[in-house]
């Protein structure tokens, strides 16, 4: 076999490898980048260094978008629906974002339903439509669903309890809820429980 025969043999082999060794290492040059963005995010968060807030503000959301876009790119990477949850968590408490983090944890629950996040993510939606939004019917309508579809999740208890205080202002709230105890104390005594 001449050189020349080698040669066109395996060039077609070394260019099939030499692409597969670009697009693998993509998500590496991407991870990267998260990890350089999640450092930023600690020492901007680590109260060790007087930022401005809207600096601060800055790199969360430089961050969460980061995660989103990793996510984007990767749909099939085990890490991109941690990802995801991970900026919807930094929209809805960091940068009280309460729309975009709906957005986000809406893409975990219809891409990603059968991974770990996914009860988490509804239970989340449900959340701030309860108590950002207090727009009770779509609240109470998914925290259902989440107690439906995952009712063995250890969240569910708090579901129940959204759902039944659902509405109920929070300064008669502690009241509510030790008004209902006393009542079901009675109840328990009454029948010999």
């Amino acid at each position: 076999m001449t050189s020349r025969n080698f040669l066109s043999g395996i060039l077609p082999f070394l260019v099939m490898m030499l692409g597969m060794g670009l697009v693998g290492c993509q998500g590496g040059d991407d991870t990267a980048s998260i990890k350089e963005k999640e450092a930023a995010y600690r020492a901007a968060t680590s109260g060790a260094q007087n930022m401005d807030p809207a600096e601060k503000q800055a790199i969360q959301r430089d961050l969460a978008e980061a995660y989103m876009a990793y996510s984007a790119e990767h749909p099939t990477d085990p890490q991109a629906p941690e990802y995801l949850y991970r900026a919807g968590e930094m929209f809805e408490t960091n940068l009280a974002d309460f729309q975009k983090a709906i957005d986000v944890f809406d893409q975990i629950t219809t891409k990603y339903p059968d991974t770990k996040r996914a009860p988490d993510a509804l239970f989340r939606k449900a959340y701030i439509y309860h108590n950002y939004f207090q727009n009770f019917e779509e609240a109470k309508a998914l925290f259902s669903s989440f107690i439906e579809t995952y009712p063995d999740d250890e969240l569910v208890p708090s579901a129940e309890f959204e759902i039944k205080y659902m509405g109920v202002p929070n300064d008669e709230l502690l009241d509510k809820i030790r008004k209902d105890s006393s009542v079901q104390e009675e109840s328990d005594e009454f029948s010999g429980s």
